[in-house]
């Protein structure tokens, strides 16, 4: 899981980039709805990742964000903003 900055065509998103497919990259932005997005991976060249940013910690800001907003999240964007057991430590 990396932090990310996506530059769409409605402007610059941050995120989380949670699947890294053949066809197709799985993204947690910060918008309205947070939610699980997948996009082409020809889409790769506008994203950005963000090295210096904690994971787990931009997880907790999704999750916060999403807590705010009245609208539901699904299944799979639940699981994707899950802690991890070791809390971002290596073991």
């Amino acid at each position: 899981m990396k932090a990310i900055r996506y530059h769409t065509p409605e402007g610059v998103r941050s995120g989380v980039l949670v699947h890294e497919g053949r066809r197709r990259l799985g993204l947690v932005l910060m918008d309205y709805p947070v939610r699980l997005r997948y996009v082409d991976v020809a889409e790769r060249r506008y994203i950005t990742e963000l090295a210096d940013v904690d994971v787990e910690r931009w997880k907790a800001e999704l999750r916060r964000a999403a807590r705010a907003w009245p609208q539901e999240l699904s299944k799979e964007c639940r699981r994707a903003l899950r802690r991890s057991p070791t809390g971002g430590r290596r073991r």
